[in-house]
This record gives structure tokens, C-alpha cells and sequence, in this order.
């Protein structure tokens, strides 16, 4: 009878701790109860009570989860442009010029449907993109146009001057360091090539706070191309600088560098 009871008794103990190991609600075990007396006999001897059962061990709350790292990991800082995701972009895209370096927002391009200069010697090249041998139809201009008057509307077909998001340096005249910009932003209509002394806030050194930034030309639909400025003189646009100040990029021999920063006297657009 004694080792019987010791058995139940053991069950229970066994089962309260499975209960308990998961972490859920746990429930205390019931205590065990006394044992029977022994039956009395000739010369039998009372029964003996049976051992308490104990309560169950209880489980242990769980480990609190990690929150994801967001931006561009620990400590870094999110590199300047004109868009920071697509929301900001009223229908396009937000793209970067190089990886991890400058944005822009990215529209869709149109393609020529029809003629716009019918007849006309040395006129349409194209009325639609089946016209062309190599490339699309688009209206001209199909880079930004930054002198002189209009030609008479007409298409040309075009192709790509260049391969956008690589972060491979393109030329622009006698320099070498351009970056290449995808049809849709800054008036490009096709993948062209912008000049570009910087393409990263990190390339900006030399003096804290710098950062890459496009550079507005007042006489084109197009920046300048991508600069360094500086919080002490710098510039991106006409409205940084005060009344007749402008806004030019210049060769600065202290910081080794072309800059943009407003400087005296007015810039003139070509007619």
C-alpha cells in the first residue's frame, strides 16, 4: 500500500513540471492526500499517511525579440538628395545616381505617337519609336536644352549616352569624373552624362558638415551638375545667396576643390 502511494504522488510531480516547462499558465498540483490506515489485525499496526504532494514549478517568462536596425545601419546617415523614397515623388521612382550616393526622382518618359513637323525639310527624323533603326522616338529635346532660342518642335530618335546606376564615371567635354543620369530626371529623356565633382556627401571633407549636393543652373532646366558645399559659404540654388549674389561653382584653393558658393554678380542666360 506505501508504494503505491508513492507512485501517484510521483506522477503528479512529474506532470506539474511538464506543465510548467512550456511557459504558459501554470496550474499548482493538488496536494497528495493521507494514506488509508492499515486495517486493524492481530497485532497490525496502524497505517502510515501518505506524503504531500508539491505544487509545480512555475515556467519562465520568454525572451523579449529584437527591433530591425532601419536606414543605412548603426550610427550611419542617410546620404542627401532630392527624394528620400518613391512617396516623394508624385508618381515616379526615387533612385540613386550611384550606389548609396545621390537621389532623384526618376518620371515616366513619353514617347513620340505622331509627326510634329509634317513636310517639313529637315524636320521629323520619326513619328513613332518604329521609325528608328536604333533607339526610341521622343520629342526634341531629349537632353535639357540650356541655349539660344527653340528650334521649330520636331522628333529625333535617341538611345541611351550611357549606363545609369552603375557608379561608373562617364565624360563631360575634357572632364572625366561625370555621373551618368537615367531618362526621367532633370529633363533627360534618355540616360546622359552629368558633370560631377562629388557623388557622395563622404567625398565633401573638407570642412565639416559638407555634402554632395546638384547645383542649380539658372539658365537650364538641368543642374550644374553634383558639387560640394559647405555650411560657411556654400550654395545650391539662386535663393541661398543674398541680393545681387549668385550661386556659381568655382575652383576654391584652400579646400583643393571645386565648390558651389554665392559669390558677387548676376548670372546672364544666353537669349
Amino acid at each position: 500500500m506505501r508504494s503505491s502511494f508513492f507512485l501517484l504522488a510521483t506522477g503528479l510531480l512529474a506532470a506539474a513540471a511538464v506543465a510548467g516547462a512550456c511557459g504558459g499558465t501554470v496550474q499548482q498540483a493538488p496536494a497528495g492526500s493521507g494514506g488509508v490506515a492499515g486495517a486493524a489485525g492481530t497485532g497490525g499496526s496502524a497505517g502510515t499517511g501518505g506524503a504531500a504532494g508539491s505544487g509545480g514549478v512555475a515556467g519562465t517568462g520568454g525572451t523579449a525579440g529584437t527591433g530591425a536596425v532601419g536606414g543605412g545601419g548603426a550610427g550611419g546617415a542617410l546620404n542627401s538628395g532630392d527624394c528620400v523614397n518613391d512617396a516623394d515623388c508624385g508618381g515616379g521612382k526615387c533612385v540613386e545616381l550611384t550606389p548609396g550616393g545621390y537621389r532623384v526622382c526618376q518620371m515616366p518618359v513619353q514617347e513620340a505617337t505622331q509627326c510634329q513637323s509634317p513636310g517639313m525639310p529637315g524636320g521629323d527624323e520619326c513619328c513613332t519609336s518604329a521609325d528608328c533603326h536604333q533607339g526610341k522616338c521622343f520629342a526634341f529635346p531629349v537632353t535639357p536644352y540650356c541655349g539660344g532660342a527653340m528650334p521649330m518642335p520636331h522628333n529625333v530618335c535617341a538611345t541611351d549616352g550611357c549606363t545609369p546606376g552603375t557608379g561608373t564615371p562617364c565624360p563631360v567635354g575634357n572632364e572625366t569624373t561625370g555621373v551618368c543620369v537615367p531618362g526621367g530626371t532633370w529633363g533627360y529623356k534618355v540616360a546622359g552624362c552629368l558633370l560631377a565633382n562629388c557623388v557622395k556627401d563622404t567625398d565633401c571633407t573638407a570642412e565639416p558638415g559638407g555634402r554632395c549636393a546638384a547645383i542649380e543652373d539658372p539658365c537650364c532646366s538641368s543642374p550644374q551638375g553634383l558639387f560640394c558645399t559647405y555650411p560657411s559659404d556654400g550654395c545650391s540654388k539662386q535663393s541661398d545667396c543674398g541680393p545681387g549674389q549668385s550661386c556659381q561653382v568655382q575652383f576654391d584653393p584652400v579646400r583643393q576643390q571645386n565648390v558651389a558658393r554665392c559669390t558677387p554678380g548676376i548670372i546672364g542666360c544666353p537669349a
